[in-house]
């Protein structure tokens, strides 16, 4: 149904197995019949944005399953999952936006996966994101940016791309689930010495997080924070002469 040429039929044909892949056990099946091939070749053809959204969470959510996430990762890197997204992330729909950012988050974790999305560009894309008014968008793209940052090449264009003060604007506490995404995401960047020398200012403003805010995972990622900006070369470089 998702193949016809009538365009709320397949409207609604995606809007249903959107909903019941939050089941386990259609996720797993949609994998196993290797459905998500057809769905990428959807994403790139289809010129409505909401089953555009609806697609792309499709395959989100898969790559999610406990079960079959390697499988379903390998099956959209197979048919080149990753550019047709990074294509439509560019957009300024802000549905769009917030359905690239949860993709390329979950694609993020798997090397290959990473590799292909820093190579094309994805980390100056989604630091872009974190200057948008927008909190879910700012919240995805900085998603998408905690699995790129992985990658070392990742930390280096993320620095390139002006990301930094953009990151430190971000540690306050009128949002903590945003909050804690943007500690996580320094603590990632800062393994980078570059990146370190410019966040200093993050061991003040985590130091505040500490004392203000009532969120114990907060204040524990806050305080691994303001340990990894403390150090002064590259962590852990000395680790093979330890006994």
């Amino acid at each position: 149904m998702i193949q016809t040429d009538d365009v709320v039929l397949r409207s609604n044909a995606l809007n249903a197995l959107l909903y019941c892949a939050l089941s386990c056990e259609v996720r797993d099946s949609i994998v196993e019949d290797g459905c998500l091939a057809a769905i990428v070749d959807f994403i790139g053809k289809d010129t409505n944005s909401a089953n555009v959204c609806h697609a792309i969470d499709l395959c989100s959510r898969c790559m999610g399953s406990l079960n079959y996430c390697q499988k379903a990762i390998d099956q959209i890197l197979a048919v080149e999952g990753v550019p047709t997204v990074m294509k439509l992330a560019k957009t300024v729909d802000q549905a769009t936006m917030v359905s690239c950012g949860r993709f390329i988050c979950m694609i993020g974790f798997e090397e290959k996966g990473r590799k292909q999305a820093v190579a094309l560009g994805a980390v100056a894309v989604f630091v872009s994101y974190l200057d948008h008014c927008e909190a879910r968008i700012m919240a995805c793209g900085t998603a998408a940016l905690l699995s790129l940052t992985l990658e070392i090449s990742g930390k280096k264009e993320f620095i390139m791309a002006n990301g930094v003060p953009l990151c430190t604007a971000m540690l306050h506490l009128s949002d903590g689930e945003l909050t804690l995404l943007t500690v996580n995401l320094v603590m990632n960047v800062t393994e980078d010495p570059a990146a370190r020398a410019k966040l200093q200012l993050g061991i003040q403003i985590c130091r505040i997080l500490i004392l203000q805010s009532f969120n114990g995972n907060l204040k524990h990622t806050a305080r691994r924070t303001i340990q990894q900006l403390g150090f002064s070369s590259r962590p852990f470089q000395n680790l093979q002469f330890v006994r």
